[in-house]
């Protein structure tokens, strides 16, 4: 029998975990201070490996970066030797890079990408964004989510499926669905937190949530995300 390790994590006690960990279908990168048992949770969850890397002397990863199968969007805030790192990690998969010198640079906040579609901060300017459309190889759709521009952290979406911000109406969870070709659903996290971006790290393969999210919260994003089991 394999057991697959539980779902609520923290990193150091902070619950908002995607703000320092980013995953897609092949790859994640973690802060370089990692504890073995988390890093051994996310990979075997996620069914991927963990790659470690500092953001200029700070563990916000996730924040800082945006990406699916076909690319990596990184701030600017990233140093070159860190740069690197994500660029050996990303051609050995075949996956573009483009570091993006918007001053809307916390790109995880401000990206929702699978492989099919995405979302993005309208305030990113329009060169900018066509260029991480190219790198990501999907149209990225300039919107708010309830009535936020930081999509990244209202909605959280995989080749499976997407969670987002549990103010967000019907007709908005289609035009998501449209976007994202996947189905979706409005959920919190963390105990009713509802920038339910900030609180999940998924792939198709899994998923890891916020240590203090509920019982029924997970429910929801397994439903959302398509990873009942």
């Amino acid at each position: 029998m394999i057991m697959i390790k539980p779902p609520k994590v923290d990193y150091f006690g902070n619950s908002s975990i995607s703000l320092f960990f980013k995953a897609n279908d092949l790859f994640a990168f973690s802060p370089l201070a990692v504890s073995d048992k988390l890093k051994s949770v996310i990979e075997e969850r996620l069914n991927i490996n963990l790659t470690q890397i500092g953001v200029d002397g700070s563990d916000l990863v996730g924040l800082y970066t945006a990406m699916n199968s076909h690319g990596i969007i990184a701030s600017n805030v990233f140093q070159e030797k860190e740069i690197a790192v994500l660029r050996s990690v990303a051609k050995d998969y075949d996956v573009n890079v483009h570091v993006s010198r918007d001053v809307n640079n916390a790109n995880g906040n401000n990206i929702c990408v699978n492989d099919n579609g995405g979302i993005i901060n309208p305030d990113i300017s329009h060169s900018e964004a066509r260029k991480m459309s190219d790198v990501l190889g999907v149209e990225l759709v300039p919107m708010d989510i309830a009535g936020y521009k930081t999509v990244g952290s209202m909605c959280i979406a995989t080749n499976k499926g997407f969670v987002c911000h549990n103010d967000v109406a019907p007709e908005k969870i289609k035009e998501l669905e449209r976007i994202f070709k996947v189905g979706g659903i409005n959920s919190t996290i963390n105990f009713g937190v509802p920038f339910v971006g900030t609180g999940i790290l998924a792939n198709s393969y899994g998923y890891v949530v916020g240590s203090e999210s509920t019982g029924v919260e997970i429910q929801r994003v397994e439903e959302g995300l398509d990873l009942v089991r």
